[in-house]
């Protein structure tokens, strides 16, 4: 099984000549907290929060931690976009929204669609 990790560009102070901000990076694993390591989407809020879907459910980071968002774990999120103040999140062939720390469901998804993204 292949193995799939999160990796994300930390904007690091200079660390002198020939570092690069391209060569400044974190990888992500379940030991930092993603309920899987098979990450499928990642998205970034306008307040600076980034979310990941993984194989297992959603996470957020948190204080250089991975926390699960619990109305969305135990199943593959399929695809998630960032709005100004929401989180769409395509779950258990459903469309759902997430503001202020709540879920909604918007819509079911028509069978045997498989999103690549929103």
């Amino acid at each position: 099984m292949k193995a799939w990790w999160l990796w994300l560009i930390a904007a690091a102070p200079a660390a002198g000549e020939g570092t690069f901000l391209q060569q400044v990076r974190t990888i992500y694993t379940v030991e930092q907290g993603l309920p899987s390591d098979d990450v499928r989407s990642v998205a970034a809020a306008r307040d600076g929060t980034v979310y990941a879907g993984t194989a297992l459910g959603l996470a957020r980071l948190a204080g250089g931690r991975w926390e699960a968002v619990k109305e969305f774990a135990g199943a593959p999120v399929e695809a998630l976009a960032a709005g100004d103040e929401e989180l769409l999140v395509a779950f258990r062939g459903a469309l759902w929204s997430r503001r202020e720390g709540r879920a909604r469901r918007l819509a079911a998804l028509p069978a045997g669609v498989a999103l690549r993204g929103l």
